[in-house]
């Protein structure tokens, strides 16, 4: 619920179309990382990290090249 609040508000002040979305990935993305140290599935990457965890950096990465580039490229218009 509060990534949802948080995205709701962020809504109203967003810049660009599709920032949101890429918000939504950053913010999950975070969320999910820290959960899978919860849960007790092995660690599989360099017994770091779980494959979770790995897509959930992934997941962050690519929700921070969204919004750069939909700030960047398409500024103005909603």
């Amino acid at each position: 619920f509060a990534i949802a609040g948080a995205l709701y508000l962020l809504y109203r002040k967003r810049k660009a179309t599709g920032e949101v979305f890429g918000l939504y990935l950053v913010l999950y993305g975070i969320f999910r990382f820290l959960i899978e140290f919860l849960r007790a599935t092995p660690k599989e990457l360099l017994g770091l990290f779980s494959n979770n965890q790995v897509i959930s950096i992934i997941m962050v990465a690519v929700g921070t090249l969204i919004v750069i580039y939909r700030r960047k490229k398409l500024g103005g218009s909603r």
